[in-house]
């Protein structure tokens, strides 16, 4: 398993979610948070975008946006009749899987 070297990087933001609500003291109740200024929040990606799961790399992306990216994790329902429809309309089976969503941990981390 490929282990990011964290030495070059400063944590950005860190949340382990272990209380039952999220601290009113780090979230606001917007879509997106106020940042301190323009500056500090400009994206700094000069080398790419590197995505990884459990410390094993999953992607890279060359090019880089000019503005700060954000993390979406979302969950997908499937309907309660416990089918589904394929792209050719045929219906389907739903995978078999529980319908629970658990993060343990998100960590952000730019370069220094």
């Amino acid at each position: 398993m490929l282990i990011l070297d964290r030495t070059a990087y400063e944590l950005e933001y860190d949340d382990d979610f272990d209380a039952p609500d999220l601290d009113a003291a780090s979230w606001l109740p917007h879509y997106l948070p106020q940042w301190s200024s323009r500056e500090s929040s400009r994206a700094r990606y000069s080398d790419g975008v590197h995505f990884h799961i459990d410390g094993r790399h999953v992607k890279s992306v060359e090019s880089s946006p000019a503005y700060p990216m954000q993390l979406m994790l979302d969950v997908y329902r499937f309907p309660d009749d416990g089918s589904t429809t394929s792209e050719d309309g045929a219906s389907v089976d739903p995978p078999d899987f529980s319908p629970v969503f658990v993060v343990d941990r998100v960590s952000g981390y730019r370069m220094l």
